[in-house]
């Protein structure tokens, strides 16, 4: 029986499932819907699906486990690494963490790709401010 029979994501543990239907079912029906409704529904075990990957990210870190959320973000943008959105939320993450020279790298990857942002300057910023303490 491989990965995908079982419903894990690759490299999961059946423990990592168990925590993650665990935190699943902390939540209420409503607050599952909002954190994770996009077109088709739920999320998806697709090892190529990108979005379920940002959405577990999301997730995790509304739930405030923020090493998930870094994993999550992180496979999303091993998928697809023009996925600006996944990386401003990873860089947030990490600032969470207290880990400021990670978000300042995701910070110069965004810039990378919309030189000039204002919003990811702040963010950088933000982050730099932070290593510095």
């Amino acid at each position: 029986m491989t990965w995908e029979d079982e419903g894990l994501e690759p490299g999961e543990s059946p423990e990592e499932r168990r925590e993650f239907r665990r935190m699943m079912g902390a939540l209420s029906r409503e607050g599952r819907r909002r954190m994770i409704e996009r077109p088709g529904g739920e999320i998806q075990t697709d090892p190529h699906d990108t979005q379920s990957r940002y959405d577990r990210g999301l997730l995790f870190n509304e739930l405030r486990v923020g090493r998930r959320a870094v994993e999550y973000f992180g496979r999303a943008i091993a998928l697809d690494p023009a996925n600006v959105e996944a990386l401003s939320h990873r860089a947030m993450v990490y600032l969470g963490l207290g880990e400021p020279n990670e978000a300042v790298a995701d910070c110069d990857e965004m810039l990378r790709r919309f030189p000039g942002n204002p919003s990811i300057k702040k963010e950088r910023r933000l982050a730099q401010e932070q290593a510095k303490t």
